[in-house]
């Protein structure tokens, strides 16, 4: 059975324009993905030489807020509060992924039901529905992002996102059994790799 896409012309085959990933394997990838670093985004006062320091974005579920945490200094550098971009105080933030180049990061939004892109200067870029987002995880070589299910959520979809970062079009996937065991197999190293403080 193969997945629908809204993004599939009317009339056209059911050949999908995203690679297919097992859902199985994504999934657990993406349950593992527990942590969000960056390479410097923008330049911080005190760091030496100009230099932006690497930051690591943590969620506050009950606050909707997502807190930068400076990873040399472990401080706060800023505080990005999710109601004043326009989500509601129970947006619910959930987890982070940051381009490799720190140009734009990716929020789940598990009470709004949204993926977010912002840019490096937290303005939001574009959102897309989805049901109880969960884990995020890039895929290490094309223009795309994984996405699963909150764990929070009651009979979700069997279903995990597959989206185009570059325009942020959504394709959820049922069948995902074609894909080159490599390419998982560094998406996993890739995301397994992350630091944590």
């Amino acid at each position: 059975m193969r997945a629908t896409s809204a993004m599939r012309p009317a009339g056209a085959g059911t050949r999908s324009r995203f690679p297919r990933r097992p859902v199985a394997l994504i999934a657990a990838l993406l349950a593992v993905a527990g942590c969000a670093t960056a390479p410097p985004a923008r330049a911080q006062a005190g760091a030496p030489g100009g230099a932006a320091p690497a930051v690591l974005y943590v969620c506050n579920q009950n606050d909707a807020t997502v807190s930068v945490i400076d990873t040399r200094t472990h401080q706060v550098v800023r505080v990005i509060d999710l109601q004043q971009l326009g989500f509601s105080a129970n947006a619910k933030p959930h987890h982070v992924a940051i381009e490799p180049d720190g140009s734009f990061w990716y929020l789940t939004l598990i009470g709004d039901g949204r993926i977010v892109k912002l840019d490096r200067d937290d303005r939001v870029v574009a959102q897309v529905p989805f049901e109880t987002p969960g884990m995020l995880a890039l895929h290490p070589r094309a223009d795309l992002l994984y996405v699963g299910r909150s764990m929070t959520a009651v009979n979700p979809p069997r279903r995990i996102g597959v989206i185009r970062r570059s325009d942020m079009q959504l394709e959820e996937v049922t069948d995902a059994h074609r894909v080159s065991d490599r390419v998982v197999f560094r998406a996993a190293i890739w995301i397994t790799s992350c630091e944590s403080v």
